[in-house]
């Protein structure tokens, strides 16, 4: 009787699914070096994405930590002038200023008493005029690059600020001790000191630091900005995680054919495959979790817009991170199960249908569809809501009912449609790349390689091209929203400095401006004539004065001959004269003879008779005191002092633009006259309203900026592996004489046709997809052609330099010993 035995390997392969799944993942790490390898390529791909999934599931810890830092350090905003000095409280000058655009945090302090609250970051008070500084600025001032901004800041260095008086490791901030400070109105004789600080008054009276605001909703325009950028910044990385763990295939499937003979059916290798799949993945998670780690001490020495954030503070949200824990398995998965089912294993190898596999057309292009309808139905309910447009009954809108897109469900709708948008333009792209290249022939060497190697497998360089290309679709879309807000920006500058007279030729300015001291506004400007950076300087006091009942105003510069004729030209002037500048056709001028009271006296005062007679003077070119409407010009004898008293202090210092570093000489002129001062330049004063936004957009356009270096550093580990996979056939070619720059053009065509193909597409969903931001944010549609070239053209050069650096892996590979095979 002949014995039935049963194959060795049968009951290796005929296991439960999760077995088999266990089976692809020990191939994975014990299938030899070219398996290992395999496995590592993947994980690091995978981890680079994964750590951009949890380092943005942890911006909301680093939001919420970086608030509290902030309320922590809320000190003069809660101050009182009317505060009584005791042994508990301290006075505190804001001396914050810029430095090369860079924002300082400043204060000089001095406590009253031995109870004095401690500034958070301090361990003690600095003496007079000895300065605590942060860890950032004090590098800044010990270099090179900070020599101008040590003559602002000539204090000794005596101590340091600690994390707890910081937002971020990279924060400017200085405090420096003062006996001479004095709230403002002055002080009494008795507080007076020594020395160290400022000699003037203006300080705040506080007893603590720190408070608690509720929170604000996030303004319209921030949320869609922010929406929209978490989605970009995030579904390339999304789509770039589900290629990495599709390193290898090729070579996968073909090791498969061996398990064939053991017995297994397809629905069993494709398990094994995935678990292979599973295995990169688990080890990219934790690679992950090493890059966020590594990433976060090293972001500490980064700022982005002046914004910095301390490592303990990047802190995955739990929940978030687990969903990202859960997700990349499954995901790796489903993508290996998904990219086997039109695999067929035969025993003897790995067979193919001799014609492609037909892609289905009808599925992807309802997805973006789908995201196109959302985003229409979410634009037009947005305009329908500020009433902009009136919309048909039975309208998409009307059906699915949505309102302004700070609707939760109007926002659900926004987010879902630009993701479906940007996964269509991804799962497009493998199609369009075949109908492509199936009609291309003919060619040089180089460029039969690269379209025959596409047309067998398009599939890999879609994969590997799919995240670059939604990355500039998104940024292109983020670029149009930047641009069209600019241009409204600009428009409403245009519009204000018209009004304000000012031209597009005058030389910026300076402003100080000192609450009720127009007393000593001559003593300044004379002080601070001559300074570096400057070419004129002009104190005046300045009146804002009404009629009462009639409403009728004025404004008045008060000042002696000589600042009045920097304005105007005055045929003579003596001490007591009065003119008016800008009177013709100016029904709103103020008439001789009327009586006008300053408009914000507290108590009120007397008011001042207008003399019957007010000879007109005509306008200079000037960039001093531009404003709407006729300008009174009088000297201090024609001001009755009660007038007078209510009068704020000013100087103007014209900016010459052809000194190097002119605002930070004026800032270090200022300061040495009137510490604690800031001046205000009146060509940047329209960048305060949206200040929000602009560091948002900034850090935004940092963040896509690193996606997409971190997509094509992984690019660059995709396509080294594939060049592994076709070693023995580019050896092959070697030797077979095909010249290494053929290959290496080959390799170059086969980024560049993808690339190519994904970019024109990429750039019309951008710029429709900016035009739909734009429309919710209410702007007019504004396409800026220029960034949209400008991205596409970076998203070339960085595949392409990629590609590049493939080159030397390519002729190592291409060397004839690649033939020997174990």
């Amino acid at each position: 009787m002949t014995e039935r035995r049963t194959p060795p390997d049968a009951g290796t392969v005929r296991r439960p699914a999760l077995g088999q799944l266990a089976m692809g993942a020990r191939l994975a790490v014990t299938g030899g070096r070219d398996s290992v390898l395999r496995t590592v390529l993947t994980a690091l791909g995978v981890g680079l994405g994964v750590a951009v999934l949890l380092f943005a599931s942890a911006i909301p810890a680093m939001k919420h930590h970086r608030d509290d830092r902030i309320h922590a350090l809320v000190d003069t905003m809660h101050g009182r002038d009317d505060m009584p000095r005791s042994a508990a409280t301290l006075l505190l000058l804001d001396a914050s200023t810029e430095y090369r655009d860079a924002e300082i945090r400043g204060r000089y302090v001095r406590p009253e008493g031995p109870e004095a609250p401690l500034p958070p970051g301090l361990g003690r008070f600095p003496e007079p005029g000895r300065m605590f500084v942060s860890p950032a600025l004090r590098d800044l001032l010990g270099s090179p690059e900070g020599a101008l901004l040590r003559e602002r800041l000539p204090a000794p260095i005596t101590g340091e600020v600690g994390e707890a008086g910081l937002t971020g490791p990279r924060d400017l901030t200085f405090w420096i001790g003062s006996d001479t400070l004095t709230v403002r109105g002055g002080a009494d004789p008795s507080e007076a000191g020594t020395g160290g600080g400022p000699a003037r008054d203006g300080a705040t009276r506080l007893d603590s630091f720190g408070d608690r605001y509720p929170p604000r909703d996030l303004e319209p325009l921030l949320l869609l900005l922010s929406v929209v950028g978490i989605v970009v910044l995030l579904t390339p990385v999304a789509l770039f995680v589900a290629a990495a763990t599709r390193f290898g295939g090729e070579a996968r499937d073909r090791r498969l054919a061996a398990l064939r003979l053991a017995g297994a059916d397809r629905a069993m290798t494709a398990r094994i495959a995935a678990g292979e799949s599973l295995a990169g993945a688990v080890l990219g998670l934790a690679l992950g979790w090493l890059f966020l780690l590594l990433g976060r001490q090293l972001g500490e020495h980064v700022a982005v817009n002046g914004v910095s954030v301390f490592a303990r503070d990047v802190e995955p949200q739990p929940l978030l991170a687990a969903v990202v824990m859960a997700a990349v398995p499954v995901l790796a998965v489903g993508v290996a199960l998904v990219a086997m089912r039109p695999v067929a294993v035969e025993p003897l190898g790995l067979v193919r249908a001799a014609r492609p596999v037909r892609r289905r057309m009808w599925w992807r292009l309802a997805v973006p569809a789908a995201g196109a309808a959302l985003l229409a139905a979410v634009a037009t309910g947005a305009t329908r809501s500020t009433g902009r447009l009136a919309v048909e009954a039975g309208s998409l809108t009307a059906l699915v009912g949505l309102g302004s897109y700070t609707d939760p469900p109007a926002l659900s709708a926004l987010v879902a449609g630009l993701v479906l948008l940007l996964i269509g333009l991804a799962v497009l792209l493998p199609a369009v790349l075949d109908l492509v290249t199936a009609r291309l022939a003919g060619g040089p060497p180089s460029w039969q390689l690269a379209v025959r190697r596409l047309q067998l497998s398009g599939g890999s360089a879609a994969r590997s091209t799919a995240a670059v290309v939604v990355a500039v679709a998104g940024a292109i879309a983020l670029q149009s929203l930047f641009s069209g807000v600019a241009a409204d920006e600009a428009a409403r500058f245009d519009r204000s400095a018209a009004e304000l007279g000012l031209s597009g030729g005058a030389s910026p300015t300076a402003r100080l401006s000192f609450f009720r001291e127009g007393g000593r506004s001559a003593e300044y400007a004379g002080r601070l004539r001559g300074a570096a950076g400057t070419t004129a300087v002009i104190g005046y006091d300045d009146l804002f004065l009404t009629a009462g009942a009639s409403g009728e105003r004025a404004r008045v510069m008060v000042g002696d001959c000589a600042a009045l004729s920097t304005v105007a030209v005055l045929a003579s002037c003596a001490d007591g004269s009065v003119f008016l500048r800008g009177a013709e056709g100016d029904d709103a001028a103020p008439r001789p003879g009327t009586t006008l009271a300053p408009m914000y006296a507290d108590p009120p005062v007397a008011g001042w008779r207008l003399p019957d007679g007010l000879p007109a003077a005509a306008a200079r070119d000037t960039p001093f005191v531009r404003g709407p409407g006729a300008l009174l010009l009088a000297t201090p004898g024609a001001v009755p002092p009660q007038v007078l008293a209510a009068a704020d202090g000013v100087v103007e210092l014209a900016v010459d633009p052809a000194v190097p570093d002119a605002r930070d000489l004026v800032r270090n002129a200022v300061a040495g006259v009137l510490p604690g001062a800031r001046p205000a330049f009146a060509d940047r004063w329209a960048d305060r309203p949206d200040r929000a936004f602009r560091s948002v957009a900034r850090v935004l356009t940092a963040a896509v900026t690193i996606t997409l270096l971190i997509v094509a550093a992984s690019m660059l580990v995709g396509l080294q592996e594939q060049l592994r996979e076709r070693r023995r056939v580019l050896a092959s070619l070697s030797a077979f004489g095909t010249r290494r720059r053929t290959l290496g053009r080959s390799v170059l065509w086969q980024s560049a046709v993808p690339l190519l193909l994904g970019l024109v597409p990429a750039a019309a969903v951008g710029a429709g997809l900016g035009g739909v931001l734009l429309r919710l944010a209410g702007l007019p549609v504004h396409i800026a052609w220029t960034g949209v070239l400008a991205m596409a053209g970076t998203a070339a050069a960085a595949v392409l330099g990629v590609t590049v650096l493939t080159l030397p892996v390519l002729f190592r590979m291409a060397r004839p010993d690649g033939l020997r095979f174990e």
